[in-house]
């Protein structure tokens, strides 16, 4: 099946027994949705062209259990179940995005929501293949830049196109895959522009007015928080009976502000240009059946302007490889084998140079095995990763850093399936974790977060302990998903306020102490009309994470408050309607010197148009978001005391599929 499109038109509604279920391809064996024990998410079709936003972070951030960074409109990296940054693996075609929004909330990351054709989210055993960090879970954005198959009748595409009212935003997206033989050849590109973006009220928080007088405000707009993004790619695969085997180059720019410093306009001037390779061979090899290559190579400038001047210049020249062999089945047992490869050079250049220049280098081995007998199966993971950092030290230090260090991960999972179409499962698992360079290294300040960094170059690697169980209903007139989840960690490293100034900002320093997270995600949803001309559906969701230092009782920095969903959708085939309330409560559970944040709601109505059924695949959209114009603030951002969440925002989209 090609992935020429943007958006593949699926129903909103939940599957029904009659239905194909989806295939998590992030996944080496390709595993149903429902076969899977940990929580996963899969966004695609309608329910991702509703979802799309300006970043990934922010288009993951209704899902159960995500949240985003949300640094404005142009950086946005998810969050799930409390956990970020490190602990959160974001891959491009299941290749790391080798940018820079690892290091901070302000950067990036340099994958276009536009052109996906599905992001999926996993937890489990099956993190283990792409990190030992990702305890907090795996998200993979695919794009289809490398064909895997020949488009049907030689030739496929989608166009599309979107205005929102709130800030004046404009962006199209275009794909398309053609046939040449047994060559398939894509290409696809993008641009988004977008003004300062309206609120309700003034960007800064009653609290931090209080807290603040003499600091600037605004009032309706956030100032400094326009986009400017383009990019696209072109890429090419040769297609046999047995495999496959492609490659791609890509292009990206990206120019967008800062908000939230009031006196100094920030803004963020970045590029990268990406080469894939990637391969498929389905043969007999020994005890395997098949071959995978996944490769990536890119170079990325980021530019941080301070009015015309350049204050700060990262760069990143890296790649990531890896090689996974597929075991044919063996008396019920399968799994899959490999070798990740990575090395990158960073470097920081400027008077706000945070983070020294260093090199990282990781080498991983894997394995994920899973036998089933009858309605049983049980899985499991192993990973061991070297990794060795070079580095300069920034402040009076000087002394050359480098430091080799092995983490040993593994999970263990279990799960059952009765009476046809329930399951019910647990998973457990050690993660072992090493400390990034910025973790490490951090000395001085940054801006465009208001923030003095301290890095601990003797911190040591993290431990953690996890257990998820999972009972899940997936056909029927009721179908759920419950996942509760406990996380241990001894040395988890965060960074806290310190309540020291240090050039007119607040220090961070990175610090380590034994924590724990438990919480879950609840979700449902029911049949509640069949007409012979129209169905409808009704859905519910919840999730929750409480996450606090052992010691102290102490609650960790930005954790994301409950959060409750409720929806109703009729569909037929013409028209799709969805209307849903959001509701976020307060969090008052905050980190030392940490600001706590209101509750608040958000209505969001939608409607989608297909005029020709079965003649063209035309689909004309009208979204509104926040409808009733409601304030909220991010508990997760940085910025939340100076940045609230838009205003009302109408949208209209238009999609062609050729």
């Amino acid at each position: 099946m090609s992935q020429a499109t943007i958006a593949t038109a699926q129903p909103e509604h939940p599957p029904r027994e009659t239905e194909i279920e989806e295939i998590v391809v992030t996944l080496p064996h390709g595993h149903r949705r429902s076969e899977i024990v940990a929580g996963t998410t899969v966004l695609a079709g309608e329910d991702l062209d509703r979802s799309v936003a300006t970043t990934i972070g922010d288009t993951l951030a209704n899902q159960p259990g995500i949240a985003s960074t949300g640094h404005g409109p142009g950086a946005g990296r998810p969050v799930i179940r409390g956990l970020g940054s490190q602990r959160v693996r974001v891959l491009q075609n299941r290749i790391d995005s080798l940018d820079v929004s690892i290091t901070s909330p302000d950067h990036a990351v340099a994958i276009e929501p536009l052109l996906a054709e599905r992001i999926e989210v996993i937890r489990g055993a099956g993190t283990l293949i792409y990190g030992s960090a990702a305890v907090g879970g795996v998200v993979n954005v695919e794009d289809g830049r490398i064909p895997n198959a020949l488009p049907n009748e030689g030739f496929n595409g989608a166009v599309r196109t979107l205005f929102g009212m709130n800030a004046e935003e404009k962006n199209g997206a275009a794909k398309f895959t053609k046939s040449l033989g047994n060559f398939a050849i894509n290409a696809q590109g993008f641009f988004r522009d977008t003004d300062d973006f309206d609120i309700p009220g003034f960007a800064l928080s009653r609290r931090l007015r209080l807290a603040q007088p003499d600091t600037p405000n605004s009032h309706g707009t956030v100032r400094n928080s326009d986009v400017d993004v383009s990019g696209g790619s072109v890429g090419g695969s040769y297609i046999w009976d047995d495999g496959h085997l492609g490659v791609s180059f890509g292009l990206r720019d990206d120019n967008y502000g800062v908000p939230g410093e009031p006196e100094e306009t920030i803004r963020v001037d970045s590029n990268q240009w990406r080469l894939e390779v990637g391969g498929e061979l389905r043969r007999e090899m020994f005890l395997f059946d098949t071959a995978r290559t996944r490769f990536a190579y890119a170079d990325y400038e980021h530019k941080e302007l301070e009015g015309t001047e350049v204050g700060t210049r990262f760069d990143r020249e890296g790649w990531e490889g890896r090689v996974e062999f597929l075991q044919a089945p063996w008396s019920n047992l399968e799994g899959v084998v490999g070798i990740q490869l990575s090395d990158g050079d960073f470097s920081s250049v400027g008077a706000e140079a945070f983070v020294p220049p260093s090199d990282t280098l990781r080498v991983s081995l894997f394995v994920v095995e899973e036998y089933a007998i009858g309605p049983y199966s049980l899985e499991g993971g192993l990973r061991y990763e070297h990794q060795d950092t070079k580095a300069q030290p920034l402040g009076s230090d000087s002394t050359s850093f480098d430091r080799g260090i092995d983490g040993v991960s593994f999970s263990l999972g279990a799960k059952r399936t009765f009476l046809d179409d329930y399951l019910i499962g647990a998973t457990f698992g050690r993660t072992e974790r090493l400390p990034a360079p910025e973790e490490l290294f951090s000395n001085g300040p940054h801006l465009a977060t208001l923030s003095f960094e301290r890095g601990d170059p003797n911190l040591d690697k993290e431990a953690a302990l996890s257990v998820e169980a999972t009972l899940r209903k997936q056909y029927g007139r009721l179908r759920g998903d419950l996942n509760l989840f406990y996380y241990r960690y001894e040395d988890f490293i965060f960074e806290q306020r310190t309540g020291e100034l240090e050039d007119g900002l607040s220090v961070f320093q990175f610090r380590q102490a034994d924590a724990e997270l438990f919480g879950g995600e609840f979700v449902a949803s029911a049949d509640i009309i069949d007409h012979r001309l129209f169905e409808g559906v009704a859905d519910f969701q919840l999730d929750y994470v409480h996450a606090e230092q052992v010691d102290n009782d102490r609650a960790l920095p930005r954790i994301p408050p409950l959060r409750i969903t409720v929806g109703a959708e009729a569909d037929s085939e013409q028209v799709h309607g969805r209307i849903e309330v959001q509701w976020l409560d307060q969090q008052d559970r905050t980190a030392e010197l940490e600001l706590p944040t209101d509750d608040y709601y958000r209505l969001n109505l939608g409607l989608a148009w297909h005029p020709f059924p079965n003649k063209y695949d035309l689909t004309l959209r009208l979204d509104a978001r926040n409808l009733t114009d409601s304030k909220g603030r991010n508990h997760v951002s940085l910025l939340k005391d100076r940045v609230p969440l838009p205003g009302r925002d109408i949208r209209l989209s238009f999609q062609w599929k050729l």
